[in-house]
C-alpha cells in the first residue's frame, strides 16, 4: 500500500490501542451489530483491517482541493504521545500526574470525539441548531471540542485496573462510555486492553467491584456497530445479538432541552 493510499485509510480507532485486543497470533474478532444473526456472523480480522473509514477526516479547502492528511497528521501525532503511555500502564507502571493529564490530553479526549458514534452525536446537535450538518462541519465541531472534552476528563480521578484470573476486557468502535447511574454520579469506562481497564469518576473512593463486574456488559451494550474481542465466545454473540439495535444514537428532544437551558 503506497502512502497516498495509507492517508486516505482513516482509523477512528487507533491501531496501537487494537493490538492490545488481539489474541496470541494476533486476531481480533469482530462482533458487527449490524450482522449478527448467528454465530458464524463472527469476523476475524487484524488491526489495521477495522475502525476505519476512506477518506474519512478528508476536508475539502475554500479552494476547493480535498486534503486528505491534515486531520489525519494531527491525530497520528497525539497517537505517537499517547502509545509509550498506554504501554506503560499495561506493564504496570504508574503514571505521575503530568504523564496522567498528557495521556487524558493525547488518548482518552481524542477518543471521546474522533469516532463515528461521537460524529452522530454532533450531527444531531448541529441539526437541532439548525446548521446543516454535512460532513465538514460534523468534522469541525469534532476538532473544536477536544478541549473541552480534556477538561472534563482531567476532572475526574482516573484508576487503572488489571483483570483478575481468567478474566478480560472487550473493546470496540466506541470505546469510552460515559454511564449515569441512578444517583446521578457519572463514571467513565475506557478498556486500554484486554487485560486492563480505566476507570473515571467525580468520586474519590470509586466502587470497583461492581464498575468492574459491568464493564463488558456496558462496552457491549453501547458500542456504536462493532465489539472487538481476542476470542469467540458464544455468550459475547448473544449479547451483541441482543443489543444489535442499540447503536449509540441520541434523542433529539433530549438535545434541544440541553441547548435550551
Amino acid at each position: 500500500m503506497n502512502q497516498q493510499n495509507t492517508k486516505k485509510r482513516h482509523h477512528y480507532i487507533p491501531v496501537f490501542y487494537l493490538n492490545g485486543f488481539r489474541d496470541k497470533d494476533g486476531r481480533l474478532y469482530v462482533y458487527c451489530k449490524n450482522k449478527i444473526n448467528n454465530f458464524n456472523d463472527v469476523l476475524i480480522k487484524n488491526a489495521d483491517s477495522i475502525a476505519f473509514e476512506n477518506n474519512g477526516y478528508t476536508i475539502v479547502s475554500p479552494d476547493g482541493t480535498k486534503d486528505s492528511e491534515k486531520i489525519e497528521n494531527k491525530f497520528k501525532e497525539t497517537e505517537d504521545i499517547a502509545a509509550p503511555l498506554l504501554k506503560k500502564i499495561i506493564n504496570r507502571q504508574k503514571l505521575n500526574n503530568e504523564e496522567l493529564n498528557v495521556f487524558i490530553w493525547n488518548f482518552i479526549a481524542p477518543i471521546a470525539i474522533r469516532t463515528p458514534a461521537a460524529g452522530n452525536i454532533f450531527k444531531t446537535i448541529l441539526k437541532v441548531s439548525g446548521t446543516e450538518p454535512d460532513k465538514q462541519k460534523i468534522l469541525e465541531s469534532q476538532l473544536y471540542t477536544h478541549e473541552d472534552a480534556y477538561n472534563v476528563l482531567r476532572n475526574v480521578n482516573w484508576i487503572f485496573i488489571e483483570a483478575s484470573a481468567g478474566n478480560y476486557f472487550l473493546t470496540g468502535d466506541n470505546p469510552l462510555l460515559s454511564i449515569k447511574f441512578g444517583n446521578g454520579i457519572i463514571f467513565f469506562i475506557l478498556p486500554l486492553s484486554k487485560e486492563f481497564c480505566a476507570i473515571g469518576s467525580p468520586m474519590k473512593n470509586i466502587p470497583m467491584d461492581w464498575v468492574v463486574k459491568q464493564a463488558n456488559y456496558y462496552i457491549i451494550k453501547y458500542m456504536y456497530r462493532q465489539v472487538y474481542c481476542h476470542l469467540k465466545d458464544k455468550n459475547i454473540y448473544k449479547l451483541v445479538k441482543k443489543y444489535k439495535n442499540v447503536h449509540g444514537k441520541i434523542n433529539e428532544s433530549q438535545v434541544r432541552k440541553t441547548l435550551d437551558a
